[in-house]
């Protein structure tokens, strides 16, 4: 048979990622220390409204419970009946405008801090037709929240190189999130675009080695560089091995430096100690 790229499937990956969900059940629902004795330790309301990552699945009378996990600390098993399942997706970056916008379902949560604000999403769920994010202020990832993706606008980088005249008496403003007014346009002038949304008519420019923003409706020529990958299973498993790759890499470097304080404390006498230390440690030259 003839070799063919599209003969590779997401199964041929193997790739077994934990799944996350965005926890959403009732008051009532209890969480248990473990299955076997039962042990009730807290309720759904304390987290729901948070995401959960499942470890570990087994079936009790019948009924899936699972283990789960937030920000790396195990909380108990549950059953998740009414939680949607979360997938990771690249850092996408952007900003809501309004606090007025619809919730999802039932969840407790302000909007006010996040209108306006420098946001990000990292997570995405589908539900009864719906699409949603959930968002987070810049540096707060622990505090995601839920909302519509129509109601979050996306900031873009330009894929090629674009520049636009800036008109006299064109106003500059000081970021994308303020109305302040910090200059005006005195002659036209040729300026860079290095970023912009694109629904809210908003552009990020270079100007004299400073950026600034202006409200200017542009098309871009965004032309694709690469390869839309269709599946959120596959994007969730990529996602996952990512952050695996990047928590590896800190514990690496955390051995690394380790061992090199242990040999710059170490003091050797003779070469049986040199042989000794190289056997357990690893030659210096191996580390550097």
């Amino acid at each position: 048979m003839e070799f063919s790229i599209n003969l590779i499937f997401e199964d041929d990956f193997k790739i077994n990622q934990t799944k996350l969900y965005l926890c959403n059940e009732l008051n009532t629902k209890l969480i248990y220390e473990s299955l076997q004795n039962l042990e009730v330790i807290g309720i759904a309301s304390s987290i729901n409204g948070k995401i959960v990552e499942v470890i570990s699945h087994k079936i009790k009378n019948k009924k899936d419970y699972y283990k789960i996990k937030i920000n790396n600390s195990v909380i108990g098993w549950m059953a998740l009946e009414n939680s949607p399942r979360v997938y990771r997706i690249p850092k996408v970056t952007g900003k809501i405008l309004s606090k007025d916008i619809k919730k999802y379902n039932d969840l407790d949560y302000e909007l006010s801090s996040y209108v306006n604000k420098l946001l990000e999403t990292r997570f995405y769920f589908e539900e009864e037709n719906q699409k949603y994010c959930l968002i987070n202020r810049i540096g707060h990832r622990e505090l995601n929240v839920p909302v519509l993706i129509t109601d979050f606008y996306k900031y873009d980088l330009p894929r090629t190189e674009t520049y636009i005249e800036l008109e006299k008496g064109e106003k500059l403003l000081k970021s994308s999130t303020s109305h302040e007014i910090v200059g005006e346009v005195e002659i036209k002038e040729k300026v860079k675009v290095i970023g912009f949304y694109k629904e809210l008519d908003e552009l990020k420019i270079k100007r004299a080695n400073k950026s600034f923003w202006i409200k200017r409706k542009v098309e871009f020529s965004q032309e694709d560089k690469g390869f839309a990958i269709g599946s959120l299973e596959l994007i969730d498993q990529i996602m996952f091995l990512k952050a695996n790759t990047y928590l590896q890499k800190l514990e690496i470097d955390s051995q690394e430096k380790k061992i090199q304080k242990i040999k710059e404390n170490i003091a050797i006498s003779n070469d049986l100690q040199q042989l000794y230390l190289t056997k357990y440690l690893g030659d210096q030259n191996d580390i550097e």
